[in-house]
């Protein structure tokens, strides 16, 4: 079957692969994150009553504007730094800044079932992954966005996870098991290739895109493990065979 063509998921996302491996887009407890803006002081009364009350009406309408933790509810699908991602009940995933702006994630509505998840966050930066399903019988793939939660602009838009030629994928589907993030964007997957219909991965691969849009694999073979970031985003580092690796990141 062929693909659709697409244009060209705090630093440690990762699930488990496996053949009933999936992401929610949800986050179960979900770490810390800011409060939001605290409501203004209250107006001074004012002995003409005429600005007093204009000013007070312009506060109390700020009072009233929601924040973006009471936007995200209870349980958002990812927050840090007073970035929150979370569904509406439209069902569809938007990402709130401290600046109040929010957005619709793109990727969404691409095929006829698709699943956000892996949400990731640093900084301005947010990277996720699309499960999208383009035929009911061909296998699912993940795709790969990295979205600037202030402006809207897409470092990385709808890459397929899997770095190979088109042919890898003609009988298998790719999933991504673990996201690192830098905080100028930069991105390193670890991607899995596994037989459609469901089945163990048959090989693993590191890519990374960096933020001047370079894609790179880092690594390729059977046994690659433990994605994760320096402290800084400076440096994404993995296991192969047993063995320590390490690649620069931003």
């Amino acid at each position: 079957m062929t693909r659709r063509p697409r244009p060209t998921r705090l630093t440690g996302y990762r699930k488990e692969h496996g053949p009933s491996s999936s992401s929610s887009g949800r986050c179960s407890p979900c770490p810390p994150g800011a409060a939001g803006q605290g409501a203004l002081p209250p107006a001074r009364a004012h002995a003409d009553g005429g600005s007093g009350d204009l000013r007070a009406g312009g506060q109390a309408a700020r009072r009233r504007a929601p924040s973006c933790k009471r936007l995200a509810g209870r349980q958002p699908a990812a927050r840090a730094g007073g970035v929150y991602v979370f569904l509406k009940s439209n069902g569809l995933f938007y990402v709130c800044s401290r600046t109040g702006k929010v957005r619709a994630l793109p990727g969404q509505g691409d095929g006829p079932e698709d699943s956000l998840g892996g949400f990731v966050i640093n900084g301005s930066w947010l990277a996720y992954t699309n499960t999208l399903l383009v035929d009911p019988v061909a296998p699912t793939d993940d795709y790969v966005y990295v979205v600037n939660v202030k402006t809207g602009k897409r470092l990385v838009n709808g890459v397929i996870s899997w770095p190979g030629p088109g042919s890898d994928l003609d009988n298998s589907g790719s999933s991504v098991s673990a996201i690192v993030l830098a905080p100028d964007g930069s991105v390193a997957w670890l991607a899995g290739l596994s037989p459609a219909g469901g089945g163990p991965v048959s090989a693993l691969a590191v890519v990374r895109i960096q933020a001047g849009g370079t894609q790179s694999t880092l690594a390729q073979g059977p046994d690659l493990t433990g994605l994760s970031a320096s402290g800084n985003g400076a440096t994404v580092s993995w296991t192969q065979n047993g063995a320590p690796a390490s690649a620069p990141l931003a």
